[in-house]
Order: C-alpha cells, then structure tokens, then sequence
C-alpha cells in the first residue's frame, strides 16, 4: 500500500519508560493514552465495535494479531 508523503499525521517521536514498559510512539499523547487505557482511565481498542467483530473471527495462527482500522485507511486514502 502506497504511503503518502508528507504523512497526514503530526510526528513526534517518543520514547519513555514507565511502570516497567518501554514505550516508543510517533507522539507524548499516545504514551499517555496507552498508559491511560492500562489504568483503566480509558477505554482502548478491545471496547470498540469494530474490534470485538474482527476478533471474533477465527485466528489462523495464535501467534500474532494485525489490525488496522477503517479510520485509519481512511486518514491514508484522504491524504
């Protein structure tokens, strides 16, 4: 899949260590929200719609998972 450049998102790239993970994000806010949804301040991926249908699918393999949303190919293509 081609990626347009320049990127359609703001890059900011972290890096940070906290609560015993090493975190590396394009941005300080999504640390924040990865955190966030491991407190349970937040909800995450796991709670939305779309997400609880993909995995209901059966897995080929265990090993691994890929998921790439809709909103987010739909950022890429309007970019």
């Amino acid at each position: 899949m081609p990626v347009p450049l320049p990127l359609p998102i703001a890059l900011r790239p972290q890096c940070r260590q906290q609560r015993g993970y090493l975190f590396i994000a394009t941005s300080d806010e999504l640390i924040d929200d990865a955190l966030a949804v491991k407190s349970g301040q937040k909800t995450g991926l796991k709670a939305t719609a779309e997400f609880k249908h993909l995995a209901r699918r059966p897995a080929r393999s265990r090993q691994q998972f890929c998921y790439m949303s809709q909103r987010f190919v739909q950022n890429l293509d309007a970019g």
